[in-house]
């Protein structure tokens, strides 16, 4: 089951790199932007939901460990919180941006997502 998460989350964040390196018009606009917006969104919210699954089974792998053990888990899983929540503020203001700074939400979104994507992975290895 893991092994197929992270294929998926290997397959998510491919396609985000390439959705955020995608190539605009002469203009500097996306053509259907609108829809090139909506649907990076939903592939987005999907990836959040699957790190929030991810979030909820480290929690509870942290509950089990010893007390001294558990401080330090729980700090890790805060931390991913943090940058989940980073990321799902960001994902907001898709609807708002257009043109150039559309084009910068996505460079920084595909920043957050790397680093909340290396963040799961490396709680998911420390938690094993």
């Amino acid at each position: 089951m893991e092994n197929m998460t992270q294929e998926n989350e290997k397959h998510m964040s491919h396609e985000m790199n390439h959705e955020a390196q995608s190539c605009c018009s002469s203009e500097g606009k996306m053509p259907n932007e609108h829809s090139e917006k909506r649907a990076y969104a939903e592939k987005l919210k999907a990836q959040i939901d699957e790190w929030d699954a991810d979030i909820a089974k480290l929690e509870a792998r942290a509950s089990q460990v010893a007390a001294d053990a558990r401080a330090g888990y729980e700090q890790r899983i805060e931390s991913l919180k943090k940058s989940r929540e980073l990321l799902r503020e960001r994902m907001e203001e898709i609807s708002e941006s257009s043109g150039e700074s559309w084009e910068a939400l996505k460079d920084g979104i595909s920043g957050a997502w790397n680093s909340l994507k290396e963040g799961i992975t490396n709680a998911k290895n420390a938690f094993h």
